[in-house]
């Protein structure tokens, strides 16, 4: 998860009342943050704006200020990431957890992964995520 860094969100659960990119219908993308979501008890409404936009496109609305966060599924290093972290000031977001261990302990296809310290300008820490395995 990329979020700006002037949004206030630290953690997966603070996006509930946020401006979000779910991605778009069909994607990966989509398709992770809609069992995310479940797993959370969460529903679209939960957020204060719900953009649909395709990879190409989250990046630069994230840096106009339109959304507060993208939540990615992707391999890495990824040029959507590189161009916001390069385009604005952005953060990565550990997305960990009881909820997203539950995800993972339940789903096989499901893994963590670390995102390493200076893979993307600006990012000086490891970031601990989750994924689809590669």
């Amino acid at each position: 998860m990329v979020a700006r860094k002037d949004s206030g969100i630290k953690s997966f659960q603070d996006l509930k009342g946020k401006r979000v990119n779910v991605g778009n219908p069909g994607s990966g993308q989509r398709g992770t943050m809609e069992v995310v979501m479940k797993a959370f008890g969460w529903k679209m409404s939960d957020f204060s704006k719900v953009s649909e936009l395709k990879s190409s496109q989250q990046s630069a609305s994230l840096c106009k200020n339109e959304v507060d966060a993208i939540v990615f599924s992707v391999g890495h290093p990824s040029a959507s990431i590189t161009e916001a972290t390069n385009a604005c000031e952005v953060v990565l977001v550990e997305v960990s957890g009881k909820d997203i261990h539950q995800l993972v302990k339940s789903h096989p296809f499901y893994q963590y992964a670390m995102i390493p310290a200076d893979m993307y300008p600006g990012t000086k820490e490891s970031t601990l995520t989750f994924g689809v395995g590669a």
